[in-house]
């Protein structure tokens, strides 16, 4: 009687790895970088994002999707390490990079507001470790 559960269990263990795997999108820079991207849709997550890790390692970055090129606003509650935070267009073309943002220490936070379609959060450096600059095409794959 164990077995067929156990086999089941493999099976949908499987079928989640496979469909996880599927869903995954990388972001690549012009130095050739390319990074996994966690991919931020409901209103829920935007407002958790980042908050409350302990970190993110340069070859993964977040990605904030909106609907439509407009006011993109972060700030930097509950956070526990710096980032850089890259506006992108519809083309997802860096349209604006603050850098080295870090945690908000007290209340009020500062928030981060630039018009943009999608934002990306990355490792605080990766800006400049990678060259990133305005008007760089980012390819979101």
């Amino acid at each position: 009687m164990k077995k067929p559960i156990v086999l089941i269990c493999i099976i949908l263990i499987i079928c989640i790895l496979f469909i996880s795997g599927c869903s995954s999108l990388k972001a690549c820079f012009p130095s050739g970088k390319c990074i996994s991207l966690e991919i931020m849709e409901t209103a829920d997550e935007k407002a958790t994002g980042l908050m409350f890790r302990e970190l993110i390692s340069d070859s993964e970055g977040m990605l904030f999707l909106n609907s439509n090129n407009a006011r993109s606003c972060m700030w930097m509650k509950n956070m526990n390490f710096a980032i850089d935070i890259v506006w992108l267009d519809e083309n997802s073309t860096i349209s604006y990079i603050e850098t080295d943002v870090l945690p908000c220490a007290k209340e009020p936070c500062d928030i981060y507001c630039h018009d943009a379609k999608d934002v990306l959060e990355l490792q605080a450096g990766f800006a400049k470790a990678y060259g990133l600059h305005a008007m760089d095409a980012v390819a979101i794959k």
